[in-house]
């Protein structure tokens, strides 16, 4: 029993070499067959990707130009809100100061009410 264990871990294991020789050869000769580096095709690569790092940099930097340019406008038309929000405010203040059935109030005022009724 024991020489039949060691018998089929001794194939698997061939097996598995077998297999990993016949990668390493299918790689090689793959290899081999691509040839060396063309140095122009290396510089052409280079070439093109300098370039389109290049474009990519003025892309981001024409972004965040805009994005500088309109910030000014925008606080500007958050300022303008803000103060024709306080002015309608105080507007409306005035006109129910005005009206004739404005009175001040004070915390003593509303004692003496309290006290009177």
């Amino acid at each position: 029993m024991k020489v039949k264990k060691n018998l089929k871990r001794n194939i698997v294991m061939a097996a598995v070499l077998l297999f990993v020789c016949a990668a390493v050869y299918l790689n090689w000769s793959y290899n081999n067959r691509q040839g060396t580096a063309d140095s122009a095709m290396v510089r052409a690569e280079d070439e093109a990707m300098t370039a389109a790092n290049e474009q990519y940099l003025e892309t981001v930097a024409e972004q965040e130009r805009a994005a500088e340019a309109s910030a000014p406008a925008y606080f500007a038309s958050a300022r303008l809100t803000r103060q024709q929000s306080r002015d309608e405010a105080l507007n409306l203040l005035e006109t129910a100061a005005a009206g004739e059935g404005a009175r001040l109030w004070t915390p003593r005022a509303r004692k003496d009410r309290s006290r009177a009724g």
